[in-house]
């Protein structure tokens, strides 16, 4: 068996893939390998894709907070700054 090499097209198709949450199994069968070879020849892409999607989705939420969408606001500051809304001191 020929051992599958990483393409500049496949390389972001299975960071994409693995970003939107796709399961290895599934990600390992369009790119046409095993699930062992997929994991060996894309750990990286595989590793970063949520920390990168993560980031991605939460800057869009920093710049709605800050252009003054209040929901995105306050979802910040309760998650991320401590504030609870009705808490009784």
């Amino acid at each position: 068996m020929t051992k599958h090499e990483a393409t500049p097209e496949s390389r972001p198709q299975v960071m994409l893939m693995a970003a939107y949450g796709t399961v290895p199994e599934c990600i390992a069968r369009v790119v046409g390998v095993s699930v062992t070879e997929l994991m060996k020849t894309y750990k990286d892409e595989i590793e970063t894709a949520e920390i990168e999607a993560v980031a991605k989705v939460a800057e869009g939420l920093f710049k709605r907070a800050v252009d003054g969408d209040n929901v995105a606001a306050i979802f910040i500051m309760e998650t991320r700054g401590g504030w609870s809304r009705g808490a009784k001191k």
